[in-house]
């Protein structure tokens, strides 16, 4: 209670601003996630306890980095552990559970299946700050299209619309975690559309007329949540007039993100 008082007397700035909390020893560290921002305004940001760390070791400030890496949309390396959605990045390692210390274990492999050594010196791991002193490629994008897509202004955008041209490539885009991509394409006659998610996966929806709900999906057979596809939709048959297809497009689960993405769609030649 005192911390959210806190916090509300004490915070400034909009959603680029980063708020940074010294406490008493309370915390070590916790920090709010860019989506958070739109429904907590005066909540957000990160707080820290300087003290000392819990396992004794020197403080160099990589729990700051840490919480930053947080506030700027990442998730710790052992998120959902040795699943196949672990953090939701595709370059870090998948990890069981944290990394403590800077032991000799540090070359461990607690998820056999990826043969890679688990990511103990990266900054999101929970390793002693003697230890931590990376960030990877993937984590870099996810953390600039995180400010941009979330922070970058006093509102919260659900999503941009880009406009479709009949064949045409247009440039890849990154997805974050959450964001909603819409496209439009204007047609007289059926669609075909293919699709490609670079890195990672999304899942698609689509409607007529309007953007569609987020939350339900145009093909009950799953083909919407894999990496690349096609999809065609059919006009009515009879009419003659230009409609809008709209089409909703979103990573697939809550933490993941996509990297080069592109949506192209087409009129089928007529047999």
């Amino acid at each position: 209670m005192i911390l959210r008082l806190m916090k509300r007397k004490l915070r400034k700035g909009d959603g680029r601003v980063l708020n940074i909390y010294w406490t008493s020893p309370h915390y070590q560290g916790a920090a709010t996630l860019p989506w958070e921002y739109e429904k907590s305004q005066k909540q957000v940001g990160v707080v820290l306890d300087v003290t000392k760390r819990k396992d004794n070791t020197v403080w160099e400030g990589d729990v700051m980095v840490h919480e930053v890496g947080h506030w700027l949309g990442l998730y710790h390396t052992f998120e959902n552990g040795c699943s196949q959605r672990s953090d939701g990045i595709d370059d870090t390692p998948a990890e069981r559970g944290p990394f403590r210390r800077c032991g000799t274990d540090i070359g461990r492999d607690t998820c056999s299946g990826d043969l890679q050594p688990d990511p103990v010196h990266n900054f999101m791991d929970f390793s002693s700050d003697q230890c931590r002193y990376a960030f990877t490629a993937d984590q870099a994008i996810v953390m600039q299209a995180a400010y941009n897509y979330y922070r970058l202004g006093n509102k919260i955008r659900a999503y941009d619309i880009i406009v479709l041209q009949e064949d045409v490539n247009l440039a890849l885009i990154t997805m974050i975690p959450r964001q909603r991509q819409l496209y439009t394409f204007a047609a007289r006659n059926d669609v075909e559309c293919v699709w490609d998610a670079g890195e990672g996966a999304i899942r698609l929806y689509h409607h007529w007329h309007k953007p569609p709900r987020f939350n339900i999906l145009f093909d009950r057979n799953g083909f919407c949540s894999a990496i690349s596809g096609t999809f065609n939709v059919k006009h009515r048959e009879g009419e003659e007039v230009e409609k809008i297809l709209y089409i909703g497009v979103t990573p697939r689960g809550t933490i993941s993100h996509v990297t080069d993405f592109f949506l192209r769609c087409t009129f089928p030649k007529m047999i």
